[in-house]
């Protein structure tokens, strides 16, 4: 199985949506619909998530991206938490594929060190890592993006993507943003 890459809209300006840990790309179908004459979309299931639950790739930056850039066009690329790392490493190692950059509640580096100390503290992440029920947080821990767990905090699992909907007004910056883009 390959990774799950949804293509949607008709619109001119290509746009990759990569969704956080423990979510799916159906959390972008309020923008989705709101974007579909403007914008191509590209909405991604990262490994161990939605469609691409069993597609067997690692939940590495590096591999997602690479895996990500193979199945799209060069394009604007939107990453939420988790895929915010991911969007950033694309851009990092792809940049012909990445046109621009967009992080939504995203850090470069989670973990907490003596060049980035906005971090989470790497034992305290390695504790909720250790304790998941969760199998892909696995794969979580021998990559730099484990640490996605201490920054979600508590009720991460019991997030729904109705909950996305009752939040749309979150989206109104980012939708005046890409239409300036589009226009």
């Amino acid at each position: 199985m390959t990774l799950h890459v949804e293509r949607a809209g008709h619109g001119p300006v290509p746009l990759v949506l990569i969704h956080g840990w423990a979510m799916h790309g159906g959390m972008f179908a309020p923008l989705v619909e709101a974007l579909a004459s403007r914008c191509t979309m590209y909405v991604v299931d990262l490994p161990g998530h939605g469609h691409s639950r069993d597609c067997g790739l690692s939940l590495e930056p590096r591999a997602c991206a690479e895996a990500i850039a193979s199945e799209v066009p060069p394009a604007v690329w939107l990453g939420w938490s988790l895929g915010g790392l991911m969007a950033l490493t694309a851009a990092l190692d792809k940049p012909q594929h990445v046109l621009g950059l967009a992080m939504l509640c995203a850090t470069p580096k989670f973990v907490r060190s003596d060049d980035w100390p906005q971090g989470n503290d790497a034992s305290l992440v390695q504790q909720l890592a250790a304790e998941s029920p969760f199998p892909i947080v696995a794969q979580l821990r021998d990559s730099q993006a484990y640490v996605l767990l201490a920054s979600l905090g508590k009720g991460i699992f019991d997030y729904q993507s109705e909950q996305v909907r009752g939040h749309q007004e979150d989206w109104k910056p980012l939708l005046r943003w890409i239409k300036r883009q589009a226009a």
